[in-house]
């Protein structure tokens, strides 16, 4: 079954894209190593190989917990694949979702640890890395991501019991995050990388050894489809935004769980990144970021939000109503500002409490740069974001546009000079010509189904 399980993970990325695009990620994750290899020694004199060290770990855990919460709480739902067929075939539900952990476990090593580490192996062609150095590192990082994993699967198995179980968690994951940023609590992995101490690394297998049978067992062996009964409140909607489409869309949100599964790839991650930059802030001992550099890495990450809306409607009806797929694609820019608003300007307006004269910059920074991002998506992949992930030609015309105007904003927002302002400017204008021209272009480019 594990091999059908591959398969149709390798097919459903074929099927938006060709299959020499599949090796667009991995590419990138090697001349990204391949780069931070050089720079190492730079890096060093800005954060000490401590705390590098421990916001490396903790990010590939973070970063495997919060895949895994996508598979099993998001695209496990989706009609027409394994895990939603398993209540017609002769496997349990709790085969399969044990089968589909271990898919993405295959499936994201050989994506991005493999990768990294052949970067990383390359670096010590052109640095002062060993091998071993680099083959220590890479482990730490395959095992946090795997306990990231872990945490995932058995979370989802937790839900399958009771969703009061599954928020404990996630609070007591959140409080330990907190307690570990605050040097409280150790993570295993990160004793085995400073000290190379077994015992590290002996607990972190076991942590994993322990928490997979755990969320195999506890999950159900038959999973019903969840009845939620909700009311329609799309005359309330339409009363509050005076727009049917936008009513529609905000509506199909709430009923369609759109929202409880932003908290999941947005909201909590946001929450995260807060303390991850009040953690670097207090490793470097002075502000390195601040609200201004945080409202730019808030509009990155909001992204996600717009792939959640592109997933609601079947497009065989949407092409039958008088519309043009531009009209959807505006629609659901407006509800991604809506719903990343709810949740972002709270987090910039507590991380600049104590510097308001801050707020009003970081707020017009932060919709800057997210209709920026917004209008270069919908432009480039329209109502469908599936296409932008590997796209070689898409993903280059995106990375052009997106990854040198963010870097200079980003730059300058740490470092406060009169050049630095200058190109910031510079730059923020070019941005908003850029989106100008993109959402008139959206409405020549996006107009069938």
């Amino acid at each position: 079954m594990l091999k059908f399980y591959l398969k149709e993970e390798y097919r459903r990325h074929v099927y938006v894209a060709k299959r020499i695009s599949l090796l667009i990620y991995p590419l990138y994750v090697i001349i990204s190593t391949l780069f931070a290899s050089y720079f190492y020694d730079y890096i060093f004199r800005i954060i000490s190989y401590h705390y590098l060290i421990k916001i490396s770990l903790i990010s590939a855990l973070i970063y495997g917990f919060g895949v895994s919460s996508f598979e099993f709480l998001g695209r496990a739902r989706e009609k027409y694949t394994l895990l939603d067929a398993s209540s017609i075939l002769p496997i349990s539900s709790r085969k399969s979702y044990f089968y589909a952990f271990l898919r993405d476990v295959i499936y994201y090593t050989a994506l991005f640890i493999i990768p990294l580490y052949v970067g990383l192996v390359l670096g010590t062609l052109i640095s002062s890395l060993h091998l071993i150095q680099v083959s220590i590192f890479s482990l730490s990082l395959f095992l946090s991501m795997l306990i990231g994993y872990s945490l995932g699967y058995f979370s989802f198995s937790l839900d399958g019991i009771s969703r009061h179980l599954y928020y404990i968690f996630l609070c007591g994951l959140l409080l330990y995050l907190l307690l570990f940023f605050l040097n409280v609590l150790p993570f295993p992995l990160e004793i085995f990388q400073r000290e190379k101490e077994l015992l590290g690394l002996l607990i972190s297998v076991g942590i994993i050894a322990a928490l997979v049978p755990l969320a195999y067992f506890f999950t159900p062996m038959e999973i019903l489809p969840k009845k939620r009964v909700l009311s329609m409140m799309l005359p309330t909607y339409e009363n509050i935004f005076k727009e049917p489409l936008l009513s529609k869309i905000i509506e199909d949100s709430i009923r369609g769980g759109i929202l409880i599964k932003s908290i999941f790839t947005y909201f909590f991650p946001m929450i995260i990144l807060f303390l991850f930059v009040r953690f670097i802030n207090m490793a470097v001992g002075y502000s390195i970021y601040n609200s201004l550099s945080l409202s730019i890495i808030l509009s990155l990450f909001s992204v996600v939000i717009y792939s959640w809306l592109s997933v609601l409607d079947d497009l065989r009806y949407m092409e039958t109503l008088p519309l043009t797929a531009s009209d959807l694609i505006y629609g659901f820019i407006k509800a991604h500002i809506i719903i990343t608003s709810i949740i972002s300007i709270p987090i910039l307006i507590v991380f600049t409490w104590r510097n308001l004269i801050l707020l009003p910059f970081s707020v017009a920074l932060f919709y800057l740069t997210s209709l920026y991002l917004l209008s270069m998506v919908a432009n480039l992949s329209g109502y469908k974001i599936n296409s932008i992930l590997f796209n070689p030609g898409i993903v280059f015309r995106f990375s052009l546009y997106t990854i040198l105007p963010g870097m200079i904003l980003l730059v300058a927002s740490i470092q406060a000079s009169t050049l630095s302002l200058i190109l910031a400017l510079i730059t923020s204008v070019l941005m908003i010509i850029i989106t100008f021209r993109n959402f008139i272009s959206i409405k020549r480019r996006w107009k069938y189904f």
